[in-house]
């Protein structure tokens, strides 16, 4: 008798926490929250086994990250890419918030094979009208020009871009953009008018490790903020920036002994400041490292190489100095200014 009113108590607990499962009685609305924070859509996938009507409830989550596996087994991206596809067909949602894809193929094979899976998820995220878009290949490889219909998007608000190539047949129209940034790219004078003045809402503009850019010039009054890290121009070009309205500058520039930067920028207030420079002189040999007992004839001429390393060294910090007073007297007038230890010079 005892038993039995044992195991009756105990089924009647098991069914007792059924009942009261917290996970499963959730809110649909805060499901969705939940899954929206985490770091990739496989996981949000895997919360299916939590409960029966957890299963279905990540075809609703409006933030959609694919990263691909870093292992490039053909059969590993294969069943990634499959994945993909399922999920994209039975995603629920009318609309989405947030987009990203980062398929960090770093062999052409690779690319050339996953280019068409690529601009299905891009037509994806623009049918769902994402408000934000992040498209990151790996720095490597630019085997993935953006497609004509990717330039025509009027829903996103904010957008990253690394790795891409840029070929503009068609007029931009990113009407809703407020903050772009794009990464390892190469763009011509033309491709960023075209893009400026398709984004007339621009807010934040942010290029990184980008070359080919030889003027920057931002008529827009929406268009405060400006990022420039690590961009490259031709040595003996200068680099033009224009912009009455922008109040944000944000400068890291690594100076390669030539070239200049030209700015007018009246409306400017806060600037950031870091220029590092290039030591072309691996090293130059102290005195006191000399052999007396090596030969005369060799010793005049490593000290003829010495002698030309240092005047080389001389004419570098000269035109570091220039380029780096050119570039404070040009900003002279904003309320706040950050500089990196490389614009600091101790007198000895």
């Amino acid at each position: 008798m005892e038993t039995g009113s044992n195991q009756g108590a105990m089924t009647k607990k098991i069914k007792s926490c059924d009942e009261e499962d917290g996970i499963s009685s959730l809110p649909d609305t805060l499901i969705h929250h939940i899954l929206s924070f985490l770091l990739s859509t496989e996981e949000a996938v895997k919360t299916g086994i939590l409960s029966k009507r957890w299963r279905d409830q990540w075809t609703y989550v409006q933030n959609l990250n694919f990263n691909y596996p870093y292992c490039f087994s053909d059969e590993k991206l294969k069943c990634f890419s499959k994945f993909i596809h399922n999920t994209l067909v039975l995603n629920s949602c009318s609309k989405i918030n947030k987009f990203s894809i980062s398929p960090r193929l770093s062999s052409d094979k690779y690319m050339s094979e996953y280019q068409s899976q690529i601009s299905l998820c891009m037509r994806f995220a623009i049918k769902k009208e994402a408000k934000v878009l992040t498209l990151d290949f790996h720095p490597s490889n630019q085997g993935y020009r953006l497609p004509q219909f990717f330039y025509s998007n009027d829903s996103v608000t904010e957008m990253t871009l690394s790795s891409c190539g840029f070929s503009l047949n068609a007029d931009v129209n990113w009407r809703s953009l407020k903050v772009l940034c794009i990464q390892f790219a190469y763009l011509t004078n033309r491709v960023i008018k075209d893009i400026l003045s398709g984004s007339p809402q621009l807010e934040s503009f942010e290029l990184h490790n980008c070359q080919g850019i030889g003027q920057l010039d931002i008529a827009s009054k929406c268009l405060k903020r400006l990022v420039l890290d690590g961009i490259k121009w031709a040595p003996l070009d200068v680099l033009e920036i224009s912009g009455p309205y922008l109040e944000k500058l944000e400068f890291s520039h690594t100076w390669e002994f030539r070239g200049g930067i030209l700015m007018n920028l009246p409306s400017l207030s806060c600037a950031t400041l870091d220029c590092q420079r290039l030591n072309r002189m691996n090293h130059i040999r102290a005195d006191d490292d000399y052999d007396d007992s090596d030969d005369d004839d060799d010793d005049e001429e490593e000290e003829e190489e010495v002698e030309e390393d240092e005047d080389e060294h001389e004419e570098e910090e000269e035109g570091y100095k220039i380029f780096v007073e050119g570039v404070l007297q040009q900003v002279q007038h904003v309320e706040e200014l950050k500089v990196g230890a490389w614009f600091i010079q101790v007198d000895k």
